[in-house]
């Protein structure tokens, strides 16, 4: 994820996963690195 500060993760997903946490939400940036199936990452099986 691009760490640019005008990117779509710096203008929009990384405040909205700061407010979701303060609101007691579990938050994880999986975009890139997350691994699926049952023992993956979130236990996604696909897309």
């Amino acid at each position: 994820m691009s760490r640019n500060k005008y990117s779509e993760a710096e203008a929009v997903q990384k405040p909205a996963g700061e407010l979701l946490s303060r609101l007691g939400w579990d938050v994880h940036y999986c975009f890139d690195e997350e691994v699926l199936g049952s023992d993956g990452t979130l236990g996604r099986g696909s897309y």
